[in-house]
Parts: C-alpha cells; structure tokens; sequence
C-alpha cells in the first residue's frame, strides 16, 4: 500500500521593518513568514510543491507577497527543512539501491559459460539436407 498525500506548513522567520498595512490601514510592525507546500510519499519522501515568502502584519495578519528569488538571495539557507525540500532524492537513492543489489544478484546467478560459442552453422544437425552450406575452394 503506498501512503501518499500533501501538506503545507509555515515557518517563522522573523521582524520586519515596519510599514502602512494595507488592511488596516496604519502603520504597523511586519514580520517575515514562509508558507509552503509539499507532496509526500510515506510521509518521508517529499518534495515542495509551491514557496511564498510573506511579510505578515503583526495586528491583523494580513501579508503582502515578496518577491521569492530576492528573498532567497538574502538568507543563508533554506528555511525548509531538509526531508521536505529534498526527501525525494532519498527515495532515488534507494531505488538506486534495490536496483543495483539486483543486478548484482543477477549476475552471480548467471550461468558461467565458459565454452566457445559456436556459429549458428555448426549447429544445424549433421547430415541436415535442409540446409546447404556453401564453402568457397
């Protein structure tokens, strides 16, 4: 049975300046938020589906979008945790894996032949009339 679904988290990633909110209308304390979404697979496997970078209002917490590649240009490193940013690489891994100790398995399984192969020719029976052989003198 394969268990997948989807999820979004937030994370807190602190104060902004202080700007006009929009919503209500002064001048209010900001704070930075990202909001993402992810797909999963066993709850391990997962991979993020859609990032929004937010600066938030502190009173009515309504958000104004940022621009994401701007921001990311800012941090140091990823604020998504690293299985739901890159658990899908765990699972190439594995398969990886499972698929390579199977190869191995299958040659060591595979009859060693060590006898010359012979030309389809030299496999006909003897005597054979169906078949006529040519051979240049």
């Amino acid at each position: 049975m394969i268990l997948w679904g989807f999820g979004s988290d937030r994370v807190e990633l602190g104060a902004a300046e202080a700007r006009e909110c929009r919503h209500c209308s002064h001048r209010r304390p900001f704070r930075h938020v990202l909001r993402y979404r992810f797909v999963h697979i066993w709850y391990l496997f997962c991979w993020v589906t859609e990032k929004r970078y937010l600066a938030v209002c502190e009173v009515c917490c309504h958000g104004v979008q940022q621009d994401t590649r701007e921001f990311e240009r800012g941090l140091d490193r990823s604020p998504i945790p690293f299985y739901r940013r890159l658990g899908w690489l765990v699972l190439l891994a594995l398969v990886a894996i499972v698929g390579g100790a199977c190869l191995l398995r299958a040659r060591r399984e595979a009859p060693q032949d060590d006898a010359p192969q012979l030309a389809w020719r030299d496999q006909l029976p003897a005597g054979s009339t169906r078949y006529l052989s040519f051979s240049r003198t």
